[in-house]
């Protein structure tokens, strides 16, 4: 099954289709293992990229894996810096999750807002 990084929400949240934990942990556990190998492969463009490793951080982060998301975020950061608000609202959360510096968990909200005001 090829999975849409844009659909990475309805993959873990589960939400969408009143799934229980277990269904989101599973959808989680199939995104991760789908993107990780082609993130390695260097095949997708940077856009593409950088929703990847978005996807890929939403997945760990809900299998509450903190740090992992937060170097995923990071790195789709990385590779678009003017990626939607949304990636540096959710590395913010995954930092104060994972017990990071305050600054960089503040500096990731103002980021956040600076680029879409339903973060502020």
């Amino acid at each position: 099954m090829a999975l849409d990084p844009g659909q990475s929400v309805l993959y873990c949240t589960g939400a969408k289709f009143g799934e229980d934990n277990a269904k989101t942990i599973e959808g989680c556990t199939n995104l991760i293992r789908e993107a990780t190998p082609l993130l390695e492969s260097g095949e997708p463009d940077p856009t593409g990229k950088a929703n990847w490793y978005f996807s890929r951080g939403f997945a760990y982060a809900r299998s509450s894996d903190y740090e992992r998301a937060v170097a995923d975020f990071s790195k789709a950061i990385e590779i678009n810096p003017d990626i939607d608000g949304i990636v540096y609202h959710y590395r913010a959360l995954a930092r104060s999750k994972a017990g990071g510096d305050a600054d960089q968990i503040k500096a990731d909200r103002t980021k956040a807002c600076s680029l879409d005001k339903k973060y502020c």
